[in-house]
């Protein structure tokens, strides 16, 4: 005999909307007869009684009493559909669908009976022929929401999502508000197809924290994280695994979340859990890879990713990710023969060719680097990316004209991207093409007015083009939203150096240390300050401690030599005017420092 619950499972939503029994629309209101008809009425009343019964699941008492009635009215089509569904749900499956048969042979418009015909098949897991019921149903009451929730099933099952939600949706038409049925299935197969909106609207409501099921929650968040919810979504995750520790998707969805909440310990231990879940499933691993990567833990993500690798049966992903980790780890030689295999298989993206020429740049290998990017243009003429990565490596080499080229490419392909044009404007300034620095700083930061890095970087335009008062202000708007703002800080107090108002740039320049005590243009731009005040002694211990965090930076050399020659140290002076000129030849106050260098040279030469 089958069981209970299955056979409830099966005739679901029966006896009224809330509860399991017979749906209500099975048993229409009987037609009105004429008057005279005296046996009619008498059996309408006995099989609403009856009907009574299977709903408080009397079927003992409701089967002999509609057996009685059939013999005095053996034609009555709802009458036979009533006795059909009472023997099913009692588990005497096949006499329940001789009955169920027989309420259609007496009348083929009996719709409900269909509808009842179709989930016995489906009990027997003959889905076609349910399916063949279940249209049947629809085509004489094509408002049947019984027969479209069930076709709804069978789609979902056959995961044709489309055609699944047409009949979900007509299948909830007239149900109450509460009513919760197959809202949640419509509700997974809403986010499926991207439409996580409409599932928080159709079940938000229906599920309050209370609720017991942990699917409902486990969808509920997965369409909040779909709308980028990320609190929404962790909540309801929280509730599915409390609900149901079994629903394992949950713990995975968490330990994203987690991750992107920076609640490192969290993910990994939420993770683990998984894992020890679901230790054969490649996924956990490789989550957990991914959270070491944000821990930067490189060698443990490694660890990970090699068991998600020889768990997974398509493993490309998790091979570019160690790639990748080799890279963060400043091991470009391990991961430049992964990105060459992915680059030599079919399906090879834009992401590929910049991931290898990336690798071969930081190994050094730049003649690789750049016929690496130049088939990445050629394959990619369209990709605003590929040019514009493409223009940074020639920034990278130096080579200014080339680098204008290709960032101006991207910018043409992609006229508003702003990490382009801060690219671009940063060219045209290392070019000398200080006006048009400008101009495409300031596009960039109408595109993102409240960017404050953006800002900060315009104003650096407005320095190189000469217009200090504007650079001025820029930085002071910036430093009203963020009084620590590094950049803002460091060059506000170089112009205020340079107006000679020293005060206001020593107190600037402490701030700036205050922030970032080992940075060495931070110590530069305020011993500077305190060189031009006449501090040479603090200036000079700034400068050298600026000097063993950068030793290759000209403007740092040249302040040195200049406070050495302040305090009449000429060979010391000379030695670091001398390689800070060796070192660039256009570095800011370059002019001021082959000044300087010759004017020690002629003081050498009279001594």
């Amino acid at each position: 005999m089958m069981s209970i619950v299955l056979l409830l499972l099966l005739f679901s939503t029966v006896l009224h909307e809330k509860a399991f029994g017979i749906p209500t629309q099975a048993f229409p209101v009987m037609p009105q007869l004429e008057l005279g008809d005296v046996m009619i009425a008498p059996m309408e009343r006995k099989l609403a009684e009856a009907l009574q019964l299977v709903r408080t699941n009397r079927l003992n008492e409701a089967i002999p009493m509609i057996r009685t009635l059939l013999k005095e009215v053996p034609g009555s089509a709802p009458g036979h559909e009533l006795l059909g569904a009472t023997l099913v749900l009692k588990g005497q499956i096949e006499e329940g669908m001789r009955e169920l048969q027989e309420a259609v042979k007496i009348d083929p418009k009996q719709s409900s009976a269909y509808t009842k015909i179709g989930d016995v098949y489906l009990m027997k897991g003959k889905k076609s022929e349910a399916m063949a019921a279940f249209r049947m149903a629809i085509d004489i009451t094509p408002q049947d929401r019984r027969a479209h929730q069930r076709i709804g099933l069978l789609f979902d099952q056959a995961h044709k999502a489309k055609e699944a939600i047409e009949h979900y949706e007509l299948g909830l038409e007239g149900t109450p508000p509460e009513y919760v049925g197959i809202k949640v299935d419509l509700a997974r197969l809403y986010v499926q197809m991207g439409q996580g909106e409409k599932a928080i609207t159709l079940i938000k409501n229906l599920v309050p924290d209370s609720f017991p099921n942990g699917v409902a929650h486990l969808t509920l968040g997965h369409a909040y994280l779909q709308q980028q919810l990320l609190d929404e979504a962790m909540h309801q995750y929280e509730l599915a695994a409390k609900c149901d520790p079994k629903i394992n998707d949950a713990l995975l969805a968490l330990g994203g979340i987690y991750r992107e909440k920076r609640r490192h310990s969290d993910s990994v231990e939420i993770l683990n859990r998984f894992i020890v879940a679901q230790p054969n499933q490649s996924t956990g691993y490789y989550q957990l890879g991914e959270t070491y990567i944000a821990m930067k833990e490189y060698d443990k993500s490694l660890v990970q990713f090699q068991k998600a690798k020889s768990r997974s049966k398509n493993p490309s992903l998790i091979v570019q990710r160690i790639a990748d980790v080799y890279l963060q780890q400043n091991q470009a030689s391990k991961a430049i023969p992964i990105y060459k295999s992915i680059i030599g298989s079919k399906g090879a993206t834009v992401r590929h060719y910049d991931l290898l020429g990336t690798a071969y740049q930081q190994d050094m290998q730049l003649k690789e680097a750049e016929q690496t990017f130049k088939q990445m243009v050629k394959l990619f003429k369209q990709d605003a990316f590929a040019h514009y990565r493409f223009g940074l490596f020639y920034g990278y080499v130096g080579k200014l004209d080339e680098s204008i080229s290709e960032l101006e490419k991207a910018q043409s392909l992609k006229p508003d991207e702003p990490a382009t044009l801060k690219a671009l404007s940063n060219a045209y300034y290392k070019k000398g093409l200080a006006r048009k620095a400008v101009e495409t700083a300031g596009r960039m930061v109408t595109l993102l007015p409240d960017d404050l890095d953006q800002k900060a970087h315009l104003a650096m335009m407005y320095e190189a083009d000469n217009r200090a008062e504007e650079a001025e202000e820029l930085y002071r708007v910036v430093l009203a939203k963020d009084p620590k703002h590094l950049v803002a800080l460091n060059n506000l107090a170089a112009l205020m150096t340079e107006a000679g108002d020293l005060n206001q740039a020593v107190l600037l320049g402490k701030q700036a240390i205050a922030i970032a005590k080992n940075e060495p243009h931070i110590l530069d731009t305020f011993a500077w300050a305190r060189h031009k005040q006449g501090q040479h002694a603090d200036a000079l211990k700034l400068l050298e401690q600026a000097r063993t965090l950068s030793l290759t930076d000209p403007t740092i050399l040249y302040h040195l030599g200049s406070v050495h020659a302040a305090m009449e140290h000429r060979d010391e002076a000379r030695r670091f005017i001398k390689q800070a000129l060796s070192l660039s030849t256009s570095f800011p106050g370059v002019d001021d420092a082959k000044t300087l260098e010759k004017s020690l040279r002629d003081v050498s030469l009279t001594h």
